[in-house]
């Protein structure tokens, strides 16, 4: 039974060390522990749940009640909600050489080692591809992990996924998430279903999902509208499975059938299939992210094939790339028909000894309208590739250092060069111009108001993501317009 809360909007506070579930929750003196008194507890719309920062919660956070903002409170590292399970005291036993084994009757679909993203685990498909640290299979109710030693000592913590996800949002609207660190997950990390409208997901850390990072999907349920997803990190994601992408899940931001918002300044790493993905439907503007390593794309728009392709409106502008996989790693990718599609002003870069085959902008089947403006891409097999009957629309772009410059159906467009664009250090992920870019200056208008770092576009932007600080742009944006006074 739900308790039920006083009229009026009310901060609550939660500490999963100090707190006791019998106390008010209304102050920092007094806050509550668990997350479990948060699921049952009746908020009003405006209400404020504060989770303590340097705490953890081994638990899952369900938001049913509009209009209510979880944040965090206190100094310290972002609260951690983890769904999973610490497995202290496990029996373990050699199985073979550095291969140990202990009984773990849930299945996991994810596993992380020592609290860290390099101690991702890779799943394998037997216990004969457990070779290194950080290498686990699961099988009939035993975890097999390597290590030359007794895994309790061997790692400083083994965490497995135990619950669906670590926030579950149930057709709910008007809630903000923020400022926390959410990991490990059977399912969806944070996973936002049914009829969810005017959310925002900010600042939080989203990763270890076995399947996706940020999940927003409404198919069958209603939509969800006007969803802003801001300055979050969601990377390592997916089960990480050894042997490719095939079927295997693992977005770091998807959003499915009926979703619109916007996708802004998030950095989304490392994931097993695409980093940022819009499924069917979706209508999103997707600016200033850093996406990087993603296994199967590093953004795209659409699924090839079975009704997935990408139908609604999106512009793609601002966003520095950077792909490193040789498994399906485009740049960016749309496969759409019926859509209207605007990619301008991005920086896209491959590493090209890796990428076999891939694009750094790929467009498959027909496309109604597309854009494509101001971009820089290097280093890949392709530098445009297109198929179908579609165009890509493509004028005043670098294309530079490719295996093949315009691929498939592509071909140089209006103000396209094919010259050096000088980034200034793209081994180190920098792909901001140098002083002597030939991008500086030369971009079209195309409505952007601020480039990939938040900068004003004052002048003729430059092409690419990142404007060259120019004396008029750094000397207005340096202005403090609150202490300016007039004589």
């Amino acid at each position: 039974m739900l308790i039920s809360s006083n009229a009026v909007a009310t901060d609550y506070f939660v500490d999963a060390t100090s707190g006791l579930d019998g106390n008010a929750g209304t102050s920092e003196g007094a806050p509550w522990q668990t997350i479990s008194k948060v699921n049952g507890f009746a908020f009003n719309d405006d209400d404020t749940v504060s989770f303590k920062g340097g705490e953890i919660w081994r638990e899952q956070l369900n938001v049913t009640v509009a209009g209510v903002v979880y944040d965090r409170y206190s100094t310290g590292n972002k609260p951690i909600i983890n769904s999973g399970t610490e497995n202290v005291g496990l029996t373990w036993s050699v199985f073979s050489g550095n291969v140990w084994q202990a009984t773990l009757a849930t299945e996991p679909k994810a596993v992380l080692f020592n609290s860290v993203d390099a101690g991702f685990g890779l799943l394998q498909t037997g216990t004969g591809g457990i070779d290194a640290s950080f290498k686990w299979w699961w099988d009939s109710n035993v975890i097999y992990v390597f290590a030359t030693s007794d895994p309790d000592g061997f790692y400083t913590s083994i965490d497995t996924a135990t619950r669906d996800n670590a926030i579950d949002i149930t057709s709910t609207s008007d809630v903000t998430i923020a400022n926390l660190d959410l990991r490990l997950a059977n399912i969806d990390v944070l996973d936002i279903n049914g009829d969810s409208d005017n959310l925002i997901i900010s600042s939080n850390d989203v990763r270890y999902g076995g399947n996706d990072g940020i999940n927003m999907h409404s198919i069958g349920v209603g939509e969800i509208n006007n969803i802003l997803i801001e300055n979050n990190n969601a990377s390592f994601n997916g089960n990480n499975q050894v042997g490719g992408v095939g079927a295997a899940p693992g977005d770091g931001i998807t959003g499915h059938e009926n979703t619109t918002g916007t996708i802004r300044g998030n950095t989304v790493e490392f994931n097993h299939k695409a980093g940022i993905d819009n499924i069917e439907g979706c209508s999103f503007l997707i600016e200033q992210n850093f996406v990087k390593g993603n296994r199967e794309g590093d953004i795209k728009l659409g699924i090839a094939g079975g009704g997935n392709e990408a139908t609604g409106t999106n512009t793609v502008r601002y966003n520095v790339v950077i792909s490193t996989f040789d498994i399906d790693s485009e740049g960016i990718r749309l496969i759409g028909n019926g859509s209207i599609t605007n990619i301008h002003n991005n920086s896209v870069y491959g590493l090209s000894s890796t990428l076999i085959g891939k694009a750094g902008i790929r467009m498959d089947d027909d496309t109604v309208t597309m854009s494509v403006k101001n971009n820089i891409v290097e280093g890949y097999t392709f530098g445009f590739f297109g198929s179908g009957t579609g165009s890509l629309g493509n004028e005043n772009n670098i294309i530079y250092l490719n295996g093949t410059n315009f691929g498939g159906t592509t071909s140089a467009g209006a103000g396209d060069t094919q010259v050096n664009p000088f980034f200034a250090d793209k081994d180190n992920d920098s792909l901001a111009l140098q002083a002597t870019s030939s991008a500086i200056n030369a971009g079209l208008f195309v409505g952007a108001t601020n480039d990939f770092n938040g900068n004003g576009l004052v002048l003729t932007p430059d092409q690419g993501a990142i404007e060259f600080p120019s004396r008029i742009t750094s000397f207005i944006n340096n202005i403090d317009f609150n202490n300016i006074q007039i004589n």
